[in-house]
């Protein structure tokens, strides 16, 4: 079986070929084993004797005194080398990954030149050799973010690569000598500071491998050099020559840069100014020498190569002279500080090209990071919201990335409605997790896992509330790594088919001209399990496909039924057998017809929704039928009845226009440079050509599906259904054309919000409710529930309450006015102080933080008052009733001891 380390060993014993280049004799590098990893590297300096790889030294490169860096003159200084070596200078491609099928985000700058057909992979490219300061995004390395100073969620990696060698392009000597002579003569590194290290890069499905040579200096790997060159042989053993060899080199951009300025971490170089400025206005405060010599070391506190951070904790505080208690105390908040910077500007890049924090796909990760910051800005009081950090980066990376400032004020809403969920879900953990802390100290990853996708409440919120309570907890060092893990990538769609095609012709395709009737030849008939199908050599039936319904028809006397594409073959099936070679075909006009209103006055209602609500809108599904329309959409809130009036007008504003709709056939790497990735609103196209769909002056998507020749042909459109189906995502349903349009009922549209809002906030409520009586976690997915379901769930809940409530009231002892109870909800505290006020003249009652004052007595309110007041709050009321709270559940016992030493 073919494995990393096989192919390893196999490279490794063939060096000479795989590895050592000509550069290495001129410049008098020798072959060493590292003494530490045993791996091969080629040093100039004799004397060394460790490979220079972070798990083998400490970040020596790391000066008392840095020298100036600046991040855009680093790869203004890059690009300049590149170009003047024969490199196109390439822009950047979105961050979101919106052309790859199996990614939600662009994890390498590789990535920008894969496509796929046919579930085959394909490199596009513009130039056979390409330099790119792409952007990337990487959820594996939460936990190390500001600890290790070297771990970042979001990086540039300058691609440098080159294709289609021999052709064209170059190979290993070419590209390992303008590697040296870039860090030599551009930044100046001496070559006996650096070595070249011997690994192997793969894909998992070893579809493509090869050697890769890492340059290593002090620590710190500068660039990886990847040769993808081989790929695995079908009996799965062996593995044999790519036909096209690729060059795939990855500058880490920050890692450079930190490594010419030997600033204590990576942040520091990575964010200039913006760095700068949020240590000087914070009020955090740090021993500059201390941890200096912290940093050279950080590097061992990487999860992924410890086994127990805990342990390693106290080896660096060990090894620093300190007690791991102090090291703790004199880091966090600076480790805080940087880890709220790096994420504010990953979510600056994955926000400006259209992402959305969410509970679902690649959005779920995003929130993670976004709530992670959030909370260090809680409980660290950082004196900066995340919005205004992402604008400091947008200021500073103006001159080289300037989309960041274009897309400022959506970047702010969102995170804004950001920071309202995240500070509801605080509240609300408070009271779960003093609950929670009473039964255990100790949570397993799957208990942790449920209270954050459940109630938002994150391994740091939940050692803060215990911290508060003088208790400690353990959360596994691989949380966020395995919380994000799930959502990195998505699973790729598997095309099953009964179907033998081997030898069968592409079929030739009528659909997009106005043919309604048609000849042509019989290729192969089919039967399976009692179903006919046909194959025809030319077809104007129109497959399934981008959510637009088949078309349907006749064969000659067979009645079409379904209409699918399997690559390039167009399968008809109907509801009985032919055997004539020739038939004659006819289409079904009025339902055509009505698909391609449909189809098109999607369009026209997704670029309405963009023009009003932002760049962030992205079309995230569809399906058109003869009767109806649906759109679904990316946005981070309900849409009001105004909006929707909007979107509707805008639309039919664009239909009276009729304005052309233009369908060129481009190469996908000319169609990207002319339209950008708004192509990809569908999502993936496959395929070396796209067929485009450009509404003049409106919207431009890649799309396979029938449309009008002008907006007119629509006739009108009307959106009759809205509602919210899930986290990020609205649903529009619409009819199109004027027939449709005069049957649909106007008063339908946003019911379906309005009541889907009303019962959430009713059973989210009661689940609240239920949480603070029984302290169980008991929770509801409420952007994937259907309104019934939420209708079932509060009747159920409600008939749950009043029992819990009633066991609770019944077993009340009334020898007290003055009573603590574990958990209860003020509608439980009001039933029971009915029942102790038959026995008493007053009661104070206290629960999870609230206090409920009734009855007859002189110091009654400045009682409530003050307890409110040791819980954090306030209280008010009129005679005879007083109640409130505060946010420290905690304290409810202090204050409880407080009522009843001035009452009882």
């Amino acid at each position: 079986m073919l494995t990393k380390e096989k192919i390893r060993a196999d490279l490794s014993n063939d060096y000479k070929k795989h590895y050592e280049v000509p550069l290495f004799q001129q410049h008098g590098f020798t072959r060493k084993a590292c003494k530490t990893c045993k791996r091969a590297f080629w040093t100039a300096d004799k004397s060394r004797e460790l490979c220079e790889d972070s798990s083998c030294v400490d970040f020596e490169f790391i000066e008392t005194k840095p020298r100036k860096v600046d991040f855009i003159d680093t790869w203004k200084k890059f690009e300049k080398f590149f170009v003047k070596n024969g490199h196109y200078s390439m822009p950047r491609y979105p961050i979101i990954a919106r052309w790859k099928p199996d990614l939600y985000f662009t994890i390498a700058s590789i990535v920008d030149f894969q496509r796929v057909e046919q579930g085959k992979l394909f490199f596009s490219y513009p130039n056979d050799k390409i330099v790119v300061p792409q952007p990337c995004l990487r959820f594996g390395d939460i936990e190390n973010v500001g600890v290790t100073g070297a771990h970042m969620t979001g990086f540039v990696m300058t691609g440098q690569h080159a294709f289609n060698y021999p052709k064209e392009g170059y190979w290993k000597n070419e590209c390992l000598d303008l590697n040296f002579e870039v860090l030599t003569k551009v930044f100046k590194v001496p070559k006996g500071d650096f070595v070249y290290k011997e690994d192997v890069w793969a894909m998992p499905d070893f579809s493509a491998f090869g050697p890769c040579i890492e340059v290593m200096s002090k620590g710190n790997e500068i660039v990886n050099n990847v040769f993808m060159e081989f790929q695995a042989a079908p009996t799965g053993t062996g593995y044999k020559p790519l036909d096209t060899k690729v060059i795939d080199v990855g500058w880490g951009h920050e890692r450079l840069c930190w490594y010419l300025s030997g600033e204590p971490t990576i942040y520091d170089t990575a964010f200039g100014p913006v760095m700068k400025k949020v240590k000087k206005e914070s009020s955090i405060e740090y021993d500059r020498d201390f941890f200096d010599r912290y940093a050279k070391i950080a590097g061992k506190l990487n999860i992924d190569e410890v086994k127990d951070i805990r342990a390693a904790r106290k080896q660096i505080a060990k090894q620093l002279n300190v007690k791991p208690e102090f090291l703790q105390k004199n880091l966090e908040p600076l480790q805080a500080l940087y880890s709220v910077v790096e994420h504010s500007r990953s979510l600056a890049f994955a926000i400006a090209d259209g992402g959305l924090p969410s509970n679902a796909g690649g959005g779920y990760n995003l929130r993670i990071i976004l709530r992670r910051a959030m909370n260090f800005i809680r409980e660290h009081q950082i004196p900066f919201t995340l919005s205004e950090l992402a604008l400091q980066h947008a200021e500073y990376l103006k001159p080289m990335y300037p989309e960041l400032m274009k897309n400022q004020k959506e970047i702010t809403e969102i995170i804004k409605i950001e920071e309202d969920k995240f500070a509801r879900s605080v509240i609300r953990a408070g009271k779960q997790i003093t609950t929670l802390l009473e039964k255990k100290t100790k949570f397993d990853l799957k208990t942790l896992m449920t209270l954050y996708e459940s109630h938002g409440i994150t391994p740091e919120i939940l050692e803060e509330n215990a911290y508060r309570t003088g208790k400690k907890i353990e959360i596994p060092q691989d949380f966020y790594q395995t919380l994000t893990g799930k959502h990195e990538a998505r699973e790729p769609k598997q095309e099953k088919t009964p179907f033998d095609l081997s030898g069968i012709p592409n079929t030739e395709k009528l659909f997009y001209e106005r043919i309604y009737e048609f000849d042509a030849q019989v290729i192969k008939t089919l039967k399976i399990d009692k179903r006919h199908y046909i194959i025809l050599d030319r077809t104007a039936f129109y497959p399934e496909g981008g959510g637009q319904l088949f078309d349907i028809g006749q064969i000659d006397n067979a009645h079409v039924i379904q209409v699918q594409k399997i690559g390039d073959v167009v399968i008809h099936e109907i509801d009985n057998e032919l055997k004539k070679k020739n038939v004659h075909c006819i289409i079904n006009k009025e339902r055509r017809e009505s698909l391609r209103r449909h189809h098109s006055a999607a369009h026209l209602l997704n670029g309405a929704a963009k023009k009003l609500l932002g760049n962030h809108v992205w079309q995230a599904g569809a399906e058109k039928t003869p009767e109806k329309g649906r759109l679904d959409i990316t946005h981070y809130d309900s849409l009001s009845n105004e909006e929707l009036q909007k979107i509707e007008d805008m639309a039919n504003q664009v239909i009276h226009e009729k304005r052309p709709v233009a369908n060129p056939v481009l190469p996908r790497l000319e169609a990207e440079k002319k339209y950008g990735f708004t192509l990809y609103q569908g999502g993936a196209v496959p395929g070396k050509q796209l067929r485009i769909v450009d509404i003049k002056d409106w919207d431009v998507e890649a799309c396979g599906g029938t449309h009008v020749s002008n907006t007119g042909e629509i006739e009108c459109v009307k959106i009759t259904k809205a509602k919210k189906i899930q986290d990020g995502i609205i649903r529009l349903e619409y009819v199109a054309g004027n027939t449709l349009c005069a049957k649909a009922d106007k008063t339908q549209v946003n019911t379906e919000f309005d009541e889907s809002d009303r019962w959430i906030k009713e059973v989210d409520a009661m689940l609240k409710t239920k949480n603070q009586l029984t302290g169980e976690i008991d929770f509801i997915d409420f952007d994937s529930a259907t309104l019934e379901e939420l209708q079932e769930k509060f009747k159920s809940l409600k008939k749950e309450l009043a029992e819990i409530r009633n066991r609770i009231v019944h077993s009340i002892d009334t020898a007290s006015p003055v009573q603590y109870l574990q958990d209860a909800d003020m509608k439980t505290l009001q039933e029971m102080a009915e029942k102790i006020l038959e026995h008493h003249a007053f009661t104070v009652l206290l629960s999870n933080g609230m206090v409920l004052g009734k009855g007859k007595h002189a110091g009654l309110e400045n009682v409530v008052e003050k307890c409110a007041e040791i819980m954090g709050g306030k209280a008010g009321g009129k005679p005879g009733e007083y109640k409130g709270g505060g946010p420290y559940a905690e304290k409810t016992k202090d204050a409880f001891e407080f009522a009843k030493k001035q009452l009882v």
